[in-house]
């Protein structure tokens, strides 16, 4: 702030306010002066010769220090208004910094609840891997060749019902595999799925981050001109 000058401009209106009351006085002892039948024409026109040189000086002064006051405001307010865009601009950055805080927060809760479900799948899978292989191992040895020992022939009937035990014990089977081949694609669905909605937010991230690049260039090419108008002023 240009303190000094303030001062300055201060003194030179009170050197003024003198001047003008001593102006007044010289002025009126010129009345009575003049009042006097003996002044001759040369001292008149010397004495009004000093008056006019006496407002030209007064006016000088008074444009001076209007001058000095117009400098004053004029340096105030480009002080106040570096000291504004200063804030402006750590504002800006404390509210980028911010956001960009709080969807790392965000990125990081979501990664880690993907994690876990994925680990979740990863344990059943690997109990799902034994018991299909056991359930291919059986399948192989049972699709190859049927045992036919101890049974009775005479029997149709009881043999009926053991094809039928057979058969609804193999539908069950599949029927349970066929639940559990679900199960398993509705979590990998729901993975992929997570996976997807990650790639979106991170690609928003990245359009946000790009977004505000070109808003902190363009803000700073705005600067650069507002400060080189202050510079020609």
């Amino acid at each position: 702030m240009s303190t000094p000058k303030s001062v300055e401009c201060v003194n030179e209106e009170e050197k003024l306010i003198s001047e003008n009351k001593n102006s007044s006085k010289i002025i009126g002892n010129e009345t009575q002066v003049s009042q006097q039948p003996l002044i001759s024409l040369d001292d008149e026109l010397t004495m009004l010769n000093s008056r006019l040189t006496q407002w030209c000086f007064l006016n000088a002064k008074a444009d001076h220090a209007f001058e000095c006051q117009k400098r004053s405001a004029e340096t105030q307010l480009l002080d106040a208004w570096k000291l504004l865009v200063k804030k402006q601009d750590e504002l800006s950055n404390a509210l980028r910094k911010f956001t960009l805080e709080d969807d790392i927060s965000r990125l990081d809760t979501t990664l880690s609840f993907q994690a876990n479900l994925i680990l979740q799948i990863s344990k059943h899978l690997e109990h799902f891997k034994t018991r299909y292989a056991t359930f291919a191992s059986s399948l192989a040895s049972t699709a190859t060749a049927m045992p036919i020992s101890n049974i009775l022939t005479e029997k149709l009937d009881q043999l009926s019902e053991e094809i039928d035990i057979c058969s609804n014990a193999t539908a069950d089977l599949l029927k349970k595999w066929e639940e559990t081949s679900l199960v398993g694609d509705s979590s990998i669905d729901e993975e992929v799925q997570e996976l997807n909605e990650c790639n979106t937010l991170l690609r928003e991230i990245s359009d946000a981050e790009i977004v505000e690049t070109s808003l902190r260039i363009e803000k700073i090419e705005n600067m650069s001109n507002s400060d080189a108008k202050w510079t020609k002023i």
